[in-house]
């Protein structure tokens, strides 16, 4: 019969099948939803539900190509390909490598993965957007080396793409974003120093202090903004109030508010109620 049809009872039979831990039942249903179920709007959402369950599964064997697979019957357009590679295949990396018996498997699965990346990288940078396409790829294996716990690799991979593409805001800050899930705070802020754009690299600086808990540290830098971008005060004290409120500077943070008040004349009265909060 028409296929479309049984999606109801289909997905019935997943639940059970997964409640009694039948993953033998799981997978065929899930390939049935995946390449034989019509996507009508009724089964669309439960079809492309089953072919991501299914590529997790074949990554969990190690088949990256038949995961590749599951993902195309859903995911048409090749771009969307790598980055649900990453997506889905990088919580299992991670917890293959956290476990000494699986984790040459979690090893030989980055590897794999990287590899088909690689394989499939687009080779056309004619224009800025092939470029960024091309140079996309290029972070999709450093975050699979990352999920692997390579860092050497990972610090290999952000040199190639500065040699190849040259150095850029973007490239920079994924580096300096990977270096804060190694809680390299100092690393991290030494790129955010070497950003084109100043107020962008300075801003993302303060914060990496907010997210370290140094508040005081976190004021100062985002003063160190405001000097820099003096157009636009509005936007970046509201962080140094904040900022020197969380580290229990009230004098400064009441300041601040108070000068914002000042540079905000359209709406004084909101600050001067921050400045009354934090007291």
């Amino acid at each position: 019969g028409d296929t479309g049809d049984a999606v109801g009872p289909g997905c019935d039979t997943v639940e059970l099948a997964g409640l009694e831990k039948d993953v033998a039942t799981q997978v065929a249903m899930w390939k049935k939803l995946s390449f034989e179920t019509k996507r009508t709007p009724q089964a669309r959402s439960a079809c492309e539900n089953a072919s991501r369950h299914l590529a997790v599964y074949q990554f969990q064997q190690l088949a990256v190509d038949e995961a590749v697979k599951a993902l195309e019957s859903t995911y048409t357009a090749p771009e969307q390909i790598p980055p649900r590679i990453v997506e889905l295949a990088a919580p299992v990396i991670s917890q293959m490598v956290a476990d000494s018996k699986d984790q040459v498997k979690g090893e030989r699965l980055a590897d794999s993965a990287i590899a088909w990346i690689r394989n499939h990288a687009p080779t056309d940078t004619s224009t800025p957007e092939a470029k960024k396409r091309a140079q996309e790829q290029w972070y999709y294996v450093a975050d699979l080396h990352s999920d692997a716990k390579r860092d050497d690799k990972v610090l290999e991979t952000y040199a190639q793409i500065e040699k190849i593409y040259g150095q850029d805001d973007e490239t920079l800050g994924r580096l300096a974003n990977w270096y804060k899930t190694r809680a390299k705070w100092d690393e991290a802020r030494r790129i955010y120093n070497r950003f084109k754009d100043q107020v962008s690299g300075q801003s993302e600086l303060a914060q990496s202090y907010y997210q370290e808990n140094k508040f005081e540290l976190a004021a100062n830098a985002y003063r160190q903004v405001v000097a820099l971008d003096p157009e636009n005060p509005v936007k970046w004290k509201p962080s140094v109030a904040y900022c020197f409120r969380r580290a229990g500077k009230v004098p400064d943070a009441v300041a601040t508010y108070m000068e914002l008040s000042t540079d905000n004349t359209q709406s004084p009265n909101r600050w001067r109620v921050e400045a009354a909060h934090t007291y």
